[in-house]
């Protein structure tokens, strides 16, 4: 992000250049993969403008990768600005093509923020995404994707009280995050793990939980 930041200028300079030159498989791969640095730092408006300007280019019309990429860009920035109607348009067309495209990874991480906006409306088919989401990243062999998807569906369990299926996902969710050696994720879901065994009345081992994820 530092970097980013410091290079900014060269960044702009180099999407100008290959949105002038009609270079839109650059410039939509590039776009797409700088909106978490946009979103990061507070760019929003302007990472917004450059990602629907290499959206609207007219050699990217395609159903490409790159194009894919930079729809999941354009939806990030519009969820985080709080439009949910246009980051789920976005989302959509990024499922569609990654679909077409057939590549198991893309597809799940496409759905699995589809399921973001869906949720707002409906619960029911946001779940059934998200569990479609977690099967394509298993195929994938992809663990970190597996473990956001398990960390989202316990949500629906925990509305019902199934308070022993919110327990063994988190625990899945938690020694993938152990695996990984990712502390942030492992932190905020081993708090979730501690209320659910709380709720489970299992005292000890829900302060166990919470106290690591405090340290």
């Amino acid at each position: 992000l530092d970097r980013c930041e410091r290079e900014h200028p060269n960044i702009r300079a180099a999407l100008r250049w290959a949105i002038d030159a009609g270079e839109a498989e650059r410039a939509q791969g590039a776009a797409g993969g700088l909106w978490r640095f946009w979103q990061q730092r507070g760019h929003l408006a302007e990472g917004g403008r450059w990602l629907e300007e290499v959206l609207a280019m007219p050699s990217g019309r395609k159903a490409t990768a790159s194009r894919a990429k930079a729809l999941l860009g354009a939806g990030g920035m519009a969820w985080w600005q709080k439009d949910r109607e246009a980051a789920g348009a976005f989302y959509e067309e990024a499922v569609a093509i990654e679909r077409e495209l057939s590549d198991p990874a893309r597809t799940a991480e496409a759905l699995y923020n589809l399921a973001f906006v869906v949720a707002g409306e409906d619960i029911g088919s946001a779940t059934r995404l998200l569990e479609e989401s977690m099967d394509l990243f298993r195929r994938a062999g992809d663990e970190r994707g597996v473990a956001q998807v398990l960390a989202m569906l316990v949500i629906p369990d925990a509305e019902a009280g199934r308070w022993d299926a919110v327990t063994a996902r988190l625990e899945e969710v938690v020694a993938i995050w152990r695996r990984e050696g990712d502390r942030v994720h492992l932190a905020f879901d081993l708090l979730w793990l501690a209320f659910a065994r709380g709720r489970r009345g299992r005292r000890e081992p829900a302060r166990t939980a919470a106290l690591e994820a405090l340290d």
